[in-house]
């Protein structure tokens, strides 16, 4: 009896004890599984921390960059509001110009058609003269058209024997009693020659409404040239005829003979005759100009009585003075 008590109540212990062990090992795995959880919980939050700091760095460098975009966009907003205003500044000015110009092209083109005027109505004069020069008709050469026949001239204008004072050049409509006129394929690029070459000086240039040339004459001294183009069948440069010149014009020179000569070969004259001393006394040179007219040039260097010509060139020469 007293055996199965003891038997009955080391049951009881052991029950007792293996119930014990068993909430141990519960509490066990409990806490084994607590401070897995905390471990793992730590490591997470090991891991959000660093991606949490790798986001505030990135950020921190967008947010710099962004900064610094915002600076170079500020500069070239100012730059281009700097332009615009420089821009602006420039366009006013050149409207104020152009506002000028207009102005002044008025007074320009009021003055360019007064002057138009004037020369058409010279041109139609000059025509006329140029028209009665080339027929033969000297005394209403300087007339206008639709003028009345000239005077015959006062006593005061004449000197003894009837004969008619010294033309004075200064009067453009007044010439001497003999002149020339030569013709040239390009006669613009013929008074340029002439200016450079030889100091002719132009004392009228008259064009039409299609700029070319309708009349021109050069003064030199105290005598005259006209100058035009083929303006017809009879009229011809020499280059448009082979080089045949059937006129040579003579000029007298006061002095400078050489230096002359000197001159129209750099201009590109070709010098036909070198200056050369004549016996009559002369000094004198030939040259050609770029079309082929002849031009003879002379200076009196030496006072010669008619025998002494005779003498030096075997001649007979009559009305010697």
């Amino acid at each position: 009896m007293a055996a199965n008590n003891r038997s009955t109540g080391g049951r009881s212990a052991g029950s007792a004890v293996a119930r014990e062990l068993d909430q141990l090992r519960k509490k066990v795995k409990e806490l084994t599984l607590r401070l897995q959880r905390e471990a793992k919980a730590r490591q997470l939050d090991a891991r959000l921390a660093a991606v949490a700091k790798k986001g505030r760095e990135q950020m921190t460098r967008e947010i710099k960059a962004l900064r610094e975009q915002g600076r170079n966009l500020g500069s070239q907003l100012k730059s281009r509001l700097g332009d615009a205003s420089k821009r602006e500044q420039a366009l006013q000015e050149a409207r104020a110009k152009v506002a000028e110009l207009k102005v002044g092209l008025g007074r320009k083109t009021a003055d360019l058609r007064r002057k138009s005027g004037e020369l058409k109505q010279l041109a139609g004069e000059s025509a006329h003269r140029a028209a009665a020069i080339i027929r033969g008709d000297a005394e209403h050469a300087t007339e206008p058209v639709g003028a009345e026949p000239a005077s015959p001239p006062a006593p005061s204008e004449l000197g003894s024997g009837g004969n008619t004072r010294e033309i004075r050049m200064e009067d453009p409509f007044r010439r001497p009693t003999f002149g020339s006129a030569v013709f040239y394929k390009d006669p613009f690029a013929a008074l340029d020659w002439l200016e450079k070459a030889f100091g002719f000086a132009r004392s009228m240039v008259i064009t039409d409404k299609d700029g070319k040339l309708g009349h021109a004459e050069m003064k030199f001294g105290e005598g005259y040239i006209m100058v035009g183009s083929e303006w017809a069948d009879f009229a011809a440069s020499p280059s448009s005829v082979g080089g045949k010149n059937t006129q040579t014009i003579h000029l007298h020179l006061k002095d400078g003979i050489d230096a002359h000569c000197e001159r129209a070969r750099a201009a590109g004259a070709a010098i036909v005759r070198e200056p050369t001393d004549q016996f009559y006394g002369d000094r004198s040179y030939m040259a050609k100009d770029p079309e082929g007219h002849v031009w003879s040039f002379a200076q009196t260097v030496r006072h010669v009585s008619r025998e002494e010509a005779e003498k030096a060139s075997g001649l007979k020469i009559e009305g010697w003075s």
